[in-house]
């Protein structure tokens, strides 16, 4: 080797850590964290390359992290040492309106990354998929990526909550979906399985199963925790993404099996604490006691845009186990909705009022995740939160549905202001209520009420986060070395920035 060959090829390892080490994984959209040359990357517990995780389309994967001593308290800089990408559902579409696959609900919106596929509506019962996505504790699915595949599965797999156990005898349900136990290996379990364990259970492809039926080629089931890392480790910065499990009290909640504590120094963001409900999708920023499992929260951050409606509900206005309508507003039913009183699933006799509580996709499309019954129906006392879409004063528009403000009162946090003083805050966007306000059916307009603004920008960001799309990703460290041993969490990776070509001669 001469001299020059030489030298090119120091140059070009020089270059290519140089780059490696600027690169970044963005989470959620807010949260860039550095890769370097130690950061062990895997996708479905493969090993893979920065490069390669750069190559994947879309991303959109649940990533499960662990960052090094670099981390701040807010987990918005640090570097990663450990990031696995998870994949929860490997098999068959079993049905496709609604989707379900291996016999488990599945929510695609207008956020999911499609990945080999234009629209899910295409998909056809047969085909092949992997999803990863926050599960739910009924063991249904909201997907952040979904992926048909274009060669045969050679496993499949599906990860979640035990929901029945040897019933029928010899067998384990999640979901809907039934699993012969015959010749299955049980991993890092307890002498007996629970239901309601959390478990990864995997195979090879049953040529014969069909949906309803049950998986009789499953090789392995093993216990985990639910996709959050709960090795003991004291006290540690963390974010965890997840859906509302239950709710313990007004200041606690259960996710992903940690126990979420509210204090008086917790801060909301996209919605209040009263949105806190059973599946609904959150990122709780805070420190983990990770011995026993209390994270004290220092944000909630509600990742999907929030939607209350409660108003007169018509019989016509509800397609039974598919949508409701309200304001205009059309609700489409998700395998999380709740519906205890049976409204969706049976339809009205009689006019009453009714409560919706959602959210809406990027797309504009909204899903209702609660519906209450709320009593007798009454024009005059009708209300409506989301974000604004339209304001001209007198006029204001909440997801396109115009409120006239001439008789309404306003409040801006605690205090009530002024119309001028309201209107010079508002901006679309703005997440705004109209409480207790008439509504008219024939010209489908609020008026009057209590109109309350909740959000004055459309979301906090750490001071950290990254810029995009031209230089993103760059973040400068600006609390280091506080004593943590490292952070860690579960996230979805929206974004890589410049893996390959972000470091430059200039």
């Amino acid at each position: 080797m001469n001299r020059v060959s030489a030298y090119l090829m120091l140059l070009a390892g020089w270059f290519a850590i140089s780059q490696l080490a600027s690169a970044q994984v963005v989470f959620n959209d807010i949260r860039g964290l550095d890769v370097d040359d130690n950061t062990v990357i895997t996708l479905d517990d493969q090993l893979i390359t920065p490069p390669q995780l750069q190559e994947i389309i879309g991303l959109g994967y649940k990533g499960r992290f662990r960052v090094a001593n670099d981390v701040n308290a807010t987990v918005s800089t640090g570097t990663l040492t450990e990031l696995h990408l998870i994949i929860d559902y490997k098999g068959p579409v079993t049905a496709t309106n609604p989707l379900t696959v291996m016999d488990q609900g599945v929510l695609v919106t207008g956020d999911t990354v499609l990945a080999n596929l234009t629209d899910p509506a295409t998909l056809q019962i047969g085909d092949e998929v992997s999803i990863s996505g926050i599960i739910a504790a009924d063991g249904t699915l909201q997907a952040g990526r979904l992926e048909k595949e274009s060669t045969p599965l050679s496993q499949w797999k599906i990860r979640g909550y035990l929901t029945g156990i040897d019933n029928p005898p010899g067998t384990v349900q999640m979901g809907a979906l039934t699993i012969g136990t015959s010749g299955v290996s049980v991993v890092d379990c307890p002498a007996s399985l629970l239901v309601g364990q959390f478990v990864e259970i995997t195979g090879s492809p049953d040529v014969n199963y069909q949906p309803g039926g049950t998986w009789q080629t499953a090789s392995q089931l093993s216990c985990q925790a639910p996709d959050v890392d709960q090795d003991p480790d004291g006290d540690v910065p963390a974010l965890v993404e997840g859906m509302v499990e239950a709710i313990i009290d007004f200041s606690s909640f259960r996710m992903n099996e940690l126990t979420v504590v509210i204090d008086p120094n917790t801060r909301f963001d996209n919605g209040e604490a009263e949105h806190v409900d059973i599946g609904t999708r959150l990122e709780v920023q805070g420190i983990l006691d990770s011995d026993n499992g209390i994270l004290t929260a220092g944000i909630i951050r509600f990742l999907d845009v929030r939607i209350k409606a409660k108003g007169v509900v018509t019989p016509a206005a509800i397609v039974p186990g598919q949508s409701i309508q309200l304001f205009g507003l059309v609700f489409k039913i998700t395998p999380q909705t709740r519906d205890d009183e049976g409204i969706l699933a049976n339809g009205l006799t009689a006019d009453r009022q009714v409560e919706v509580r959602g959210f809406v996709d990027d797309n504009g499309t909204l899903y209702a995740l609660r519906v209450r019954d709320r009593g007798n129906p009454n024009l005059q006392h009708s209300d409506l939160r989301g974000p604004v879409t339209m304001e001209a004063s007198p006029m204001l528009n909440i997801q396109g549905v115009s409120v006239d403000t001439t008789n309404s009162q306003f409040m801006v946090g605690d205090l009530l202001v002024t119309a001028a003083e309201f209107f010079d805050l508002v901006q679309i966007g703005s997440q705004v209520e109209v409480d207790d306000a008439a509504f008219d059916p024939v010209t489908g307009q609020f008026s009057g009420g209590l109109i309350e603004l909740h959000e004055v920008e459309e979301e906090d960001v750490p001071d950290s986060a990254p810029d995009d799309p031209v230089n993103k990703g760059v973040s400068t460290k600006e609390i280091i070395g506080l004593g943590f041993t490292g952070g860690r969490g579960v996230a979805t990776v929206t974004r890589t920035d410049n893996i390959i070509y972000r470091a430059s001669f200039d």
